[in-house]
C-alpha cells in the first residue's frame, strides 16, 4: 500500500546501519591445518586456548602456512586477532589478504617478540578473498614457543534497517 503524502510536503526514508555478525567464527582450510601435529608446514587448533598456532617452532629453517578463504555478500570488516612469539629478525609472522583474483589486498609482518595479541580489522567490499598467515624461520636455532599464533577469525557485516517518516514541514 502507497502512503499518501499531501501536496507540498516531504516524505524520505531512513536508515541506520547495525553491525551484526554473520554465522560462526572464519574456519581455515582443513588442507592448511594438521590434526595430528606432525606437519611442521601447517598450522593447529588448541581448543583449550581457541587459538591456532604454527607447527615450526622445533625447526632452525622452514615455514609454516595457513590459509582461510571466504565471501561476503555485502559490506564487512574481517577481523582477527594475531601474536608472534619469536627472536626479532629471526623468525616472522607475515599475514596476506587476496581478492578473487590474487590481488594483495593487504600485507603485514610481524617479527618482534610480542606479550599480547593485536586485533586487526580490514574493511572489505563484497568478494571472494583468502586469508593467509605465513610463520618463517630464517636461521637462528630453535627454542621455547618460537611460533605465531592467531585466535578470534570473524567476519562482521552491516545490515541496514528501513523506517519511513513524512517531515511536518512545506517544501
Amino acid at each position: 500500500m502507497l502512503a499518501m503524502v499531501p501536496l507540498g510536503w516531504q516524505s524520505h526514508t531512513a536508515y541506520a546501519a547495525e553491525p551484526t555478525t554473520t554465522g560462526t567464527v572464519l574456519t581455515p582450510d582443513p588442507d592448511t591445518l594438521s590434526t595430528d601435529g606432525t606437519d611442521e608446514s601447517k598450522w593447529q587448533w588448541d581448543e583449550g586456548e581457541q587459538k591456532y598456532f604454527s607447527l615450526n617452532a622445533s625447526l632452525d629453517t622452514g615455514a609454516s602456512s595457513m590459509e582461510v578463504p571466504f565471501e561476503l555478500s555485502t559490506f564487512g570488516t574481517l577481523q582477527f586477532d594475531w601474536m608472534v612469539s619469536c627472536y626479532a629478525g629471526i623468525y616472522d609472522l607475515t599475514y596476506t589478504l587476496v581478492d578473487s583474483e590474487s590481488k594483495t589486498i593487504k600485507t603485514q609482518t610481524r617479527s618482534e617478540e610480542e606479550e599480547s595479541y593485536t586485533t586487526t580489522k580490514i574493511d572489505l567490499l563484497p568478494g571472494k578473498y583468502t586469508l593467509k598467515f605465513d610463520y618463517n624461520q630464517a636461521g637462528g636455532s630453535a627454542a621455547g614457543t618460537s611460533q605465531g599464533y592467531v585466535k578470534s577469525l570473524k567476519l562482521v557485516t552491516y545490515v541496514r534497517s528501513r523506517s519511513s517518516c513524512t517531515q511536518q514541514q512545506p517544501i
